[in-house]
């Protein structure tokens, strides 16, 4: 949520950690920041849950962009046949 400059990153075990953006290491990575990327960050217990401090990109070398799908397919149906 850049907007808010808060945000979550999903751990390898699977907690939810929250974050401020100024537990960034790299503080002009914050327009770097996007689902799927790779981070590494210390964990920290509060009373109201997990959260991640000192993080930092693992990829700094990040280029953010959108795929055009070529085909696209709708349903009526909550299902698909075969």
């Amino acid at each position: 949520m850049p907007e808010k400059q808060y945000g979550f990153i999903k751990g390898n075990d699977g907690e939810d950690y929250f974050f401020y953006h100024s537990s960034l290491i790299n503080k002009n990575n914050i327009d770097k920041l996007c689902e799927g990327l790779y981070l590494h960050f210390e964990q920290k217990a509060t009373p109201k849950g997990y959260m991640a401090i000192q993080i930092e990109l693992i990829e700094q070398n990040i280029t953010i962009g959108y795929e055009i799908l070529d085909t696209v397919y709708t349903i009526k149906n909550s299902y698909i046949k075969g």
